[in-house]
């Protein structure tokens, strides 16, 4: 089926001069001549579609309607392909959609039957008419033509009624194909040919994410389409119905500008002439096969065999073929005989050769017509022996050689090669030459150079096919050609189009390397795949392998690089394998011999984890490498480590030769770093065991002391010499009292932590390795030195756990005076009378017993503690307990139970009350403060109970013994220790001596903090008994001042008063039963006093007073003091008011809670 599509033409501005005169006139002047003839629904004339139906016209339509559909029918089942029956159907159906009776609800294909009925009445019956009329008058019509027609008019019948508007005027188009004038029938071709780029973008889009495009409407897209561009190529728009359908759905704005653009690209003057081609070349043939025509053997056309009834039957057949051929080439008596043009005459012509007399004929028309000019020449050379020229025109191009027009061949290539002329013009002469019958494959390859001048070439994909098949087939030629090949573009060409030859790609890839030149990706694949399914040993890769050793060492550095890139390990095994045994200058190069180690570096770089682990497990490549010309200056290692990569490290910490000593910029070694990593740790602690096997050790004959050796190792900043040193001793030297001597040497006060960390892990996983009888020799030896090494003893029992070694720590610290840790006291405490024997009479000597006894004070030795206050119960206690600086003015004598305070436990505390009470001094203060503040409640109970006292004094802070116990109280969280201190808190606010109404530094009063830990109503009680007498403090003042008034004075009075003795004199002048006028003028001396400023802590103190004597006599303060604003001086009004409205609100809360206590009683 023909796509129905009445719109066509390429860009070119010269076609619009003939498209004008052409299509729009001529058919509506047609339309106008036939509408006499027939009736067909018009608003035009009849107005609405219900008046129409009305009249008396409707019934003469009905009439010429069907007789034209039976007309239709009857043609339609004698030309076209499908069955009777199915015709009959469709016609059937169409039928009644235009006369059977519906309801004016009833729809057909989506419309209401009345809308359906009104364009199937107008310009469908309209066009069918024309359509039908022009089959039976168009006497030059072929069969083929009749057939496409009615295919058009009946496709279509049974679907929507825009697609049947669609496909009528599709039909009209094919009869009216037959003009006799060039423009006209280029005029149908531009149609045909915009149809179908129009379809070709649909189908483009439908596969391109727009799976919905063109499924539904696909007629009607394409036609909205064309519609688009109507103006631009000056097509008749078509009006088809289905056309609202399209507009704002799929075919947006942007797929709109979409589409003019591949049109204008498309509908170009070498498009059509590509399609007229194509178009008669295929009816040529179709028509000579029919009839009979005569092939010779390799399927040429035998012109000596076209006589008789084959030469009348095709000359018959042909004549439209002929007639349309004349018109277009424009050549009236063109014949077989044009086509069938060739060198020799009689003698068979290829189908080639049809053809391009066909395509020359056609370009120069073309040219003339659409171009209006002639076609162009260039020559190409001009001799005695003969003249050979280019002939091109606008889209086709041929070689002229003394005046006749030919083909060019293989041999013409060189000639074509000089011509200087556009790629489009060489690229159709190439063609032409490499579609040579007679070409060799040496003629083919040596031509392929050419095509870098042309690349055009490469979009003929048959053409290239062709070529590569060519190749191909020869490939055993080809390969010799390409060992003895000088040029690297032509070995590239060929590998581009015949590479997938296994022979041909590997003859490419040895050539090329030993041309030094770079191998493509392909290349590389195909020389990969080669390595990893080949066998290495097999002769065919004997070539390659011979090139790749030849070649410099930056070009094998370039192919290792590729192989870690790509991650192809088996590829990298084939190169390393032909890399190591490389010849030339550079084989003892340092690049050379370090090239294992920067290949390592480059695969962790470019984590290609495969070939890391292939180039880790060779013996050639040094892990520990540093690779100066990277940036990092480290081994791969601590990159690894630094990095997080932990698939690299292990893989590293697993090799026997890892070195672990290397330092990084801190100077730290990798064996210390992987410490706290326990995969890393238990991996090198694996590699560590089988470096450090066991072997037998040996002492000296004595079994005592060592002696010491030259030692050569010189301590550096690094260490790494020195720790590889002693390594490597610990792995070869079997007298363990060298190995002792350089422990010690390297063991000193002065050696870095860093080093010493090293000696211990080393020492560690050397004393794993060694057997039973080896280590009760290592102990035996190390209890018989007079002078012991500690921080060798530490690493020895850190890995053997031994008890005489742990009793030799004790004793070695407590003679150097070195502070126990928690293990040695505990040590000492079970151990206490052996150690203690050990010691002799060095333990007594002080300070070193107040050492002793601190670290068991600290530690919270309960046991040890008990045991050396019972042995020495008295001792000297200046400046021999070390204590925090902050408490240095404080403690002059620290005792043991001053240092148990600030530094141990309240068990211990309480210990220290229990063996020396008498050390407990009330009269230190700080003692007490300090109690209080580390939050020994339950100790500080004990106190209460057994100690007199006192209350009063002060810390640096102003703060009382209260002040310290509600501040601990405040800072502790656990919920037992929470209701010891809230004990201590209640106890000593109710004890007699202590001041509730104490002020600290801060203005922070006791008052209101208790109300943290004393319901309200029993902390009016408190107040309200409150009979501490206070003594005075540093704070007091005790400036007079004479000769003021009898009202200032008593404001000086109150001013020269601490605020928790204002406080009490508050509280006593309310006790003494004072009126309301007293009672104001006393809170406002108080607040005059401190300077109109008073915290939160104050005001709340002052509330509580308040509340606690007056509660049951005046209601809100807020009224008893607004009545006597009148003392308020003006300069201060501002500042006092404020302190007013603050005072009050807070005692309107403590009452309103006093209220709410009070009324649940």
């Amino acid at each position: 089926m023909t796509t129905a599509i009445h719109t066509s033409t390429a860009p070119q501005q010269s076609f619009d001069s003939f498209y004008r005169a052409v299509d729009g006139e001529s058919i509506h002047a047609e339309k106008r001549n036939q509408s006499t003839e027939i009736k067909y629904y018009s608003e035009k004339i009849y107005g609405t579609y219900s008046d129409f139906i009305a009249s008396d016209d409707f019934v003469l339509l009905q009439v010429e309607y069907t007789a034209d559909l039976e007309k239709l029918e009857a043609l339609a089942q004698q030309h076209i392909s499908l069955k009777p029956a199915d015709i009959a159907k469709i016609f059937q159906e169409f039928k009644d959609h235009l006369f059977r009776e519906y309801s004016k609800e009833t729809q057909i294909y989506g419309l209401l039957a009345d809308t359906y009925r009104a364009i199937a009445y107008g310009e469908v019956r309209l066009n069918l008419h024309l359509a039908l009329k022009g089959i039976e008058e168009n006497k030059s019509l072929t069969k083929e033509n009749i057939a496409q027609a009615l295919n058009e008019m009946v496709d279509g019948l049974n679907q929507c009624i825009g697609r049947v508007q669609s496909n009528m005027v599709g039909a009209i188009q094919i009869v009216r194909e037959d003009h006799k004038n060039f423009h006209e029938y280029i005029c149908v071709i531009q149609r045909k040919l915009a149809g179908q780029i129009a379809n070709e973008f649909v189908q483009y889009k439908h596969k391109n994410g727009h799976e919905k495009f063109g499924n539904v409407y696909h007629i009607h897209i394409i036609n909205y389409l064309l519609n688009t561009v109507s103006e631009q190529f000056a097509f008749e728009k078509s009006t088809e119905y289905g056309l609202r359908y399209t507009k704002g759905r799929e075919v947006t704005a942007a797929v709109v500008e979409e589409f003019k653009l591949y049109i204008e690209s498309k509908l170009t003057n070498k498009a059509l002439f590509e399609y007229l081609v194509q178009d008669f070349i295929q009816k040529f043939s179709h028509i000579y096969i029919k009839c009979d025509g005569p092939y010779t053997a390799n399927g040429y056309y035998d012109q000596a065999g076209i006589k008789g009834d084959c030469r009348e039957s095709l000359y018959d057949s042909a004549s439209t073929l002929l007639t349309e051929l004349r018109v277009v080439t424009g050549n009236k008596d063109f014949g077989f005989t044009d086509l069938f043009e060739s060198d020799v005459i009689g003698e068979p012509v290829s189908p080639r050769r049809v053809q391009f007399n066909l395509k020359r004929a056609l370009a120069t028309e073309l040219h003339e017509k659409l171009k209006g000019a002639n076609t162009l020449s260039f020559y190409l050379t001009s001799d005695s022996t003969k003249s050979i020229k280019v002939i091109s025109g606008d889209c086709f191009s041929w070689l002229d050689i003394d005046g006749e027009p030919n083909l060019a061949t293989i041999e013409h290539l060189p000639l074509i090669h000089k011509v200087k002329c556009t790629d489009e013009i060489k690229s159709e002469l190439i063609v032409q030459s490499l579609a040579d019958e007679k070409k060799t494959p040496v003629q083919l390859y040596h031509w392929l150079e050419v095509q870098l001048i042309c690349s055009s070439i490469q979009s003929h994909a048959q053409l290239m096919s062709q070529v590569k098949k060519d190749l191909i087939d020869n490939a055993a030629e080809i390969v010799m050609l390409i060992k003895n090949e000088s040029s690297c573009n032509r070995l590239k060409i060929v590998s581009a189009i015949a590479g997938e030859n296994e022979l041909i790609m590997m003859a490419i890839i040895e050539r090329k390397l030993t041309l030094n030149d770079d191998l493509s990706d392909e290349e590389l694949t195909a020389l990969q795949t080669q390595m990893e399914t080949v066998n290495f040993n097999t002769p065919e890769l004997d070539g390659i392998k011979i090139a790749i050793r030849q070649l410099p060492s930056n070009s094998a550095d370039n192919l290792l690089k590729i192989a870690i890139t790509q991650q192809k390990p088996e590829f990298l095994q084939g190169l390393l394998e032909c890399t190591s045994s490389m010849s030339g200058h550079c084989q003892n190069s340092r690049k050379l011999r370090t090239r294992p180690g920067r290949l390592l570096h480059l695969a962790y770089r470019l984590e290609s984890k495969p070939c890391f682990e292939l180039l880790v497990n060779r013996p050639d490549v040094d892990i520990n490498f540093i690779d100066s010309d990277s940036s990092s200056d480290l081994c791969l290692l601590h990159q690894a480590i630094d990095n997080k990569n932990d698939f690299y490290a292990k893989l590293l910490l697993s090799k026997a030769e890892v070195d672990l000593w290397q330092m990084n910029g801190k100077n730290q070694t990798v064996l210390t770093r992987i410490q706290d990593h326990e995969t890393f740790k238990a991996i090198a602690d694996k590699t560590l065991a089988d470096r450090f096997a066991s072997h037998q050790m040996q002492f000296n004959e004595h079994g005592e002391g060592f002696q010491e050796e030259p030692f050569s190792v010189c301590l550096n900043e690094s260490h790494y010499d020195e720790i590889s040193e002693l390594c490597k001793t610990m792995q070869e030297d079997q007298n363990f009292d060298r190995i002792y001597s350089k422990l010690c040497r390297l063991s000193t006060d002065t050696s870095s932590d860093e080093l010493h960390a090293n000696i211990k892990f080393i020492l560690g996983y050397w004393l794993k390795a060694r057997s039973d009888t080896d280590v009760d020799l290592i102990l035996h030896f190390l209890s018989q030195q007079s002078a012991v090494n500690l921080f060798v003893l530490q690493c020895v029992n850190k890995e053997l756990n031994n008890l005489e070694i742990h009793k030799l720590i004790v004793k070695t610290k407590m003679e150097n005076d070195l502070s126990l840790t928690q293990d040695d006291l505990d040590c000492f405490e079970i151990h206490y009378v052996e150690i203690r024997s050990l010691l002799g009479s060095y333990l007594w000597p002080e300070p070193t017993f107040q050492k002793i006894l601190s670290d068991a004070i600290q530690k919270n030795n309960i046991g040890l503690t008990k045991m050396l206050l019972t042995e020495k119960p008295s001792m000297s206690f200046e400046r021999t307990f070390s204590v925090p600086k902050k408490w240095d003015k404080v403690y002059n004598e620290c005792t043991p139970m001053n240092y148990a305070i600030v530094n141990g436990t309240e068990e211990m505390c309480m210990l220290m009350l229990d063996f020396r009470p008498d050390e407990y001094r009330c009269e230190e203060s700080h003692l007490n403060h300090s109690t209080l503040l580390k939050a020994r409640f339950k100790f500080f109970s004990q106190v209460l109970s057994k100690k007199n006292i006192s209350f009063t004094q002060r810390n640096n802070y102003n703060q009382t013994l209260l002040h310290c116990a509600i501040q601990a109280a405040n800072q502790v969280e656990e919920v037992a220790l929470k209701l010891e201190a809230k004990a201590v808190v209640n106890a000593l606010a109710c004890r007699v001596e202590v001041d509730i109404f104490a002020v600290d530094s801060s203005s922070n009063c006791c008052l209101d903090k208790l109300l943290e830990f004393i319901p309200l109503e029993k902390l009016i009680l408190l107040i309200t008994n409150n009979t501490c007498i206070q003594e005075p403090d540093s704070r007091t003042k005790t400036r007079k001042n004479k000769g003021l008034s009898l009202f200032k004075a008593k404001a000086v009075e109150m001013k020269y008063l601490t605020f928790s003795e204002q406080l009490n004199k508050l509280n006593q002048s309310l006790l003494a039963g004072c009126n309301d006028e007293k009672l104001i003028n006393t809170i406002f001396e108080l607040i005059e006093a401190n300077d109109f400023s008073l915290s939160e802590s104050q005001l709340k103190s002052m509330s509580l007073i308040i509340l606690a004597n007056r509660y049951g006599h005046i209601g809100g303060l807020d009224r008893l003091l607004s009545r006597h604003n009148i003392l308020i001086s003006i300069k201060n009004k501002q500042q006092i008011h404020g302190l007013i409205n603050r005072l009050c609100i807070t005692y309107s809360k403590f009452r309103g809670t006093l209220n709410s206590v009070t009324s649940e009683k």
